[in-house]
């Protein structure tokens, strides 16, 4: 019964003749898609690219929002399914919407917490968040890097790297859509700041702060613009570094011209 049932759900929530757009069928249709889905690996996998494309196109807030949710509670059942669309997941923390980007973040918070979800290089769309136009947003945000300290292994002095890096690009941007995902904003210089000092608080170890402290440095001899040596320099001057530090910035001091 389901076999005949979906191929009728998958063309109503693809909607290409634009014939179903009412609010209430489009939120209908997308909820009932995400409970077939849920029932079986081989639907999830099968229906996974029609959700992430209606969730890139769809205007309805409502229903970016349950797709959203909907994709957590599928990463819960069916992670192997989930993860490779990982990336398109945290696309919608630049969703228009602030009700879409607090629930993707509320999302991403669930399954990284929970090890459902590995923290990689697009955790620097979660530090962007620190500074959100929705103070809900930038609440959550922090909490997740506050839960995220407290692990035994500090995940978020290993990340510090990948967001340092982000964060000095000249440019930073992401693969667009309709719903406001079509780049990440660069930071201003007071943006920047404030979230690094606040990222940089959780280097809590000497032995972390002179290593993170030297990787800087060599990064500072290759940057290509003030901009990069700015950053880099106020990220360097967060730092509590040991006296092993300063001699290796003596002889890392050289790279910078």
């Amino acid at each position: 019964i389901l076999g005949k049932f979906l191929p009728v759900v998958a063309f109503i929530v693809a909607n290409q003749s634009g014939a179903y757009s009412d609010k209430t069928l489009r939120l209908t249709s997308v909820l009932t898609l995400c409970r077939c889905m849920s029932t079986s690996s081989v639907i999830c996998e099968s229906s996974l690219p029609l959700l992430f494309t209606t969730l890139e196109r769809e205007q309805i807030v409502q229903v970016r929002t349950s797709i959203v949710i909907a994709l957590g509670d599928l990463a819960f059942r069916f992670p192997n399914s989930v993860e490779p669309w990982t990336d398109r997941i945290y696309m919608r923390l630049s969703d228009k919407s602030p009700v879409v980007r607090y629930n993707t973040l509320m999302v991403i918070t669930h399954l990284v917490l929970n090890d459902m979800l590995k923290v990689k290089g697009q955790v620097s769309q979660v530090a962007m968040s620190l500074n959100d136009t929705s103070k809900e947003v930038r609440d959550l945000a922090r909490l997740f890097f506050n839960k995220l300290s407290e692990r035994s292994n500090n995940p978020v002095y290993n990340l510090l790297g990948d967001i340092i890096g982000v964060f000095s690009q000249e440019e930073v941007a992401v693969n667009g859509d309709s719903n406001g995902s079509s780049s990440v904003r660069q930071l201003t210089d007071e943006e920047f700041k404030s979230t690094m000092h606040f990222l940089l608080s959780f280097v809590k170890k000497d032995k972390q702060a002179d290593s993170l402290f030297e990787r800087l440095m060599v990064r500072m001899g290759s940057a290509t613009s003030l901009k990069q040596r700015q950053n880099l320099a106020f990220c360097i001057s967060e730092l509590t570094v040991t006296e092993k530090g300063i001699k290796k910035m003596i002889d890392l001091i050289k790279n910078v011209k």
